[in-house]
């Protein structure tokens, strides 16, 4: 019974795993382009770059979410 309870803990936490990679892949643009866009604002550079950075990251997110409902 114990090893039915540490089998069911471990599959839970590879399916919290495998749910939270697809997660992150569908967000892929969306988390590199505003991540980016705002590292490079605050870190001092160029604002104008940043800003750039964080709309193609939303443009981004739009056309890459159409392209995975289409798949």
């Amino acid at each position: 019974m114990t090893v039915l309870i540490i089998l069911g803990k471990y599959i839970l936490i590879a399916i919290g795993i495998i749910m939270g990679l697809s997660v992150l892949f569908s967000l892929a643009p969306l988390v590199a382009g505003v991540g980016g866009g705002i590292y490079l604002i605050d870190s001092g550079g160029d604002k104008n770059i940043g800003v750039l950075l964080i709309i193609c990251g939303i443009i981004g997110q739009i056309f890459w979410s159409a392209y995975l409902k289409n798949l």
